[in-house]
């Protein structure tokens, strides 16, 4: 048999200030549920949550909602819409979204992939492998 102990002399506690995103009424990628979420903060420190979101027939996305606050309080979420889909033929296989772009801000027509650090022309050298 194993036994674990745990000390209780830690120096900070968690107060739980209540639920910051619910299913939005009526969105039916939503259906399901919003589960899960990953979070992570932008170069600026603005918070985002990676959530879940399930519909009908267990279908799976990935979103992107900003979380807003008050004071420094968590108080909600503005979603910013969806990062990881399944490819829209049936197959099951998640992908990143990409998106037809329209050439605003001087940039070319063509398209775009939307990830926490907002949306990038497909193939610009953000990272090592030119996509993350």
């Amino acid at each position: 048999m194993i036994r674990l102990t745990m000390d209780n002399n830690v120096p900070y506690s968690l107060t739980r200030l209540g639920v910051v995103m619910t299913p939005e009424p009526g969105n039916l990628l939503e259906a399901m549920g919003v589960l899960n979420p990953g979070s992570g903060r932008t170069p600026d420190g603005r918070l985002h949550l990676l959530p879940r979101l399930v519909a009908d027939g267990n279908v799976s996305r990935v979103g992107l909602a900003e979380v807003v606050l008050s004071e420094g309080v968590p108080v909600s979420v503005e979603r910013q819409g969806i990062v990881l889909a399944p490819e829209e033929d049936g197959n099951a296989a998640p992908t990143m979204l990409e998106s037809k772009t329209s050439g605003h801000l001087g940039a070319k027509p063509g398209y775009a992939r939307h990830d926490l650090r907002g949306v990038r022309p497909i193939g610009s050298a953000a990272g090592p492998c030119g996509l993350c």
